[in-house]
């Protein structure tokens, strides 16, 4: 569902999805949402999902990462690039782990 959400650029049921706990690596085949968002141009949808920890190297059936299916010179392929040189905050680290620790079952206890 996050996959098909992020190629029609669906960016309420994005956030709802990963609010619910949908895993953000999961996608179509090999391509991630992450790989669908970066060839639809959506800096937003890119901004959202790589909060979540969506990863930038993922290698989709052609071998191609999420920068490699962006527009060339594109404002998502410089979001991309800028993303890869910067390290994660301690902040985003924390609540990545806490997330995978907790489990999806449990995410509706947190409170937003």
């Amino acid at each position: 569902p996050l996959y098909v959400a992020c190629m029609s650029q669906q960016i309420h049921c994005i956030w709802k999805l990963l609010y619910a706990g949908a895993d953000v690596q999961k996608g179509k085949y090999w391509d991630t949402p992450l790989h669908a968002a970066a060839q639809q141009s959506s800096t937003e949808i890119v901004n959202l999902l790589l909060e979540f920890g969506a990863d930038t190297n993922a290698k989709n059936t052609e071998l191609l990462r999420p920068i490699d299916v962006a527009t060339s010179s594109s404002m998502v392929e410089r979001i991309l690039l800028q993303h890869e040189a910067t390290p994660r905050s301690l902040y985003q680290l924390c609540r990545l782990c806490i997330r995978s620790y907790i489990g999806k079952p449990r995410l509706h206890l947190i409170p937003q």
